[in-house]
């Protein structure tokens, strides 16, 4: 048989062949859901008759698009090696211990990080499975106390792994690096206009996250994801700032470039 007309649209076709017995039990299969055999459309070709062998991968089908198949690679180009990801989002996060301002933190105890940029370069090591360099950089809008800081940087090395063969959907990730974290806390006084200091997490940062992805065409995805950080201080101070440990989430929406 050949594959109908109508099935064929899109620059690529998933399919699979498989046989069952009385008991409805694969006896012999080419492909499977989890894994389908992959056809690229092509031009057209002359026709052959009507004696296409899917098993044994034989071209066939008078006058259909031609093309070329594949057991679960694409045919006619690779699978992305390198991801690029611009994301950004907002953040908050659970503090203690005293200000960059020399404050200390007694109001309980959540504070924010309004924006919050995470661009990451990474590295397929097979479709579910990625490692590369994510940034953290974080803008802590809203200090008035003077002096304060007005960036937030930071780095890990992330991987991400897929629940899905294809990598798309769901993934989840873990996270180790550097840097400072920095929320934004209402201060106990009441003196107007110097009510809001930063307080600074870090340098160590380890954590973990879920994920979302979603292919949008060709290359490019959709991306979501929550990541919680721990930041703890294995140093009192950096620079002028104090640190302290605490823990921070991310929530960031972005975009994915495969090349």
């Amino acid at each position: 048989g050949q594959i109908p007309t109508a099935a064929m649209k899109g620059a690529l076709i998933h399919y699979f062949v498989a046989a069952y017995d009385n008991n409805n039990k694969p006896i012999a299969s080419k492909g499977s859901s989890g894994s389908p055999n992959i056809m690229e459309l092509t031009a057209g070709i002359a026709g052959k008759g009507d004696n296409e062998d899917p098993i044994g991968n034989k071209g066939g089908g008078g006058g259909e698009p031609g093309g070329s198949i594949s057991g679960g690679v694409i045919a006619g180009g690779k699978p992305p090696k390198v991801m690029i990801i611009i994301a950004g989002g907002t953040g908050f996060g659970y503090v203690t211990g005293s200000t960059e301002g020399g404050n200390q933190v007694r109001n309980c105890c959540v504070g924010n990080s309004l924006i919050v940029l995470t661009p990451e370069l990474g590295f397929y090591v097979n479709p579910r499975l990625s490692i590369g360099i994510a940034g953290r950089i974080g803008l802590p809008i809203g200090a008035n106390v003077e002096g304060h800081a007005t960036l937030a940087p930071g780095a890990v090395i992330r991987v991400r792994y897929g629940l899905s063969d294809s990598g798309e959907g769901v993934r989840v990730m873990g996270q180790v690096g550097g840097g400072i974290m920095r929320n934004t806390i209402k201060l106990d006084n009441n003196t107007d206009g110097m009510d809001t200091d930063i307080v600074a997490q870090g340098p160590l940062l380890i954590g973990a996250g879920i994920g979302f992805s979603k292919k949008l065409g060709g290359s490019l995805a959709f991306v979501a994801d929550l990541s919680a950080l721990a930041g703890i201080a294995v140093v009192d101070k950096l620079g002028t700032s104090t640190l302290n440990s605490g823990v921070s989430a991310d929530l960031s929406l972005g975009l994915a470039l495969g090349f």
